[in-house]
């Protein structure tokens, strides 16, 4: 049975996703990659719909414009417009970087799984919440933990934090300037 502790981490969890997912979204998206010998941008266009279909598309700089991931259920392709082909992302291939970002295909996919794939654990810190989620015996991961951070008013998520199996920080994402949307 699951305690009242995990079933209140994943009601904060599931309602704080909801805010920046929604049942279906568009945006456009500014994505940094800093690695110690290269520092770049992408700007890319995402559209989903519910938990299972999305499409990104990278919009700048001018050599990436147009290559595209589709993401439909548990399966990815990309287009690339320099060949003009559209490529299946093998599974051998899911745990492989996304676009050179710290970001793998997997995640992509699996984006909305973590309550189902990660045992729960919730920390009052007054402000805010950390969750921390731990992976199940059956989960397939490279993360030890993850920990993600979510304001209590409004409840909106400010931070995740990615650890490997010896616990180190090794990601980490930052939710900055939110805003209110009609």
């Amino acid at each position: 049975s699951v305690s009242s502790w995990s079933r209140t981490a994943k009601s904060i969890i599931d309602e704080a996703e909801k805010l920046y997912q929604g049942n279906s979204s568009r945006s456009t998206i500014t994505m940094k990659i800093v690695t110690d010998d290269y520092e770049r941008s992408l700007s890319l266009e995402a559209i989903t719909d519910g938990d299972d279909l999305a499409h990104f598309r990278i919009l700048s700089p001018k050599k990436d414009r147009g290559i595209a991931t589709l993401m439909r259920f548990k399966e990815m392709w990309n287009f690339l417009p320099k060949i003009d082909r559209v490529i299946k992302v093998p599974p051998s291939m899911m745990m492989s970087s996304w676009m050179g970002s710290d970001f793998t295909n997997d995640d992509l996919v699996k984006q909305t799984e973590l309550v189902e794939e990660y045992d729960l654990s919730l920390s009052d810190k007054g402000e805010f919440y950390i969750i921390t989620l731990t992976p199940k015996s059956m989960t397939v991961t490279v993360w030890g933990k993850i920990e993600y951070h979510i304001l209590k008013d409004p409840l909106i998520p400010i931070r995740q934090i990615f650890y490997d199996e010896k616990e180190i920080a090794i990601r980490q994402l930052e939710f900055l300037e939110p805003k209110i949307f009609d």
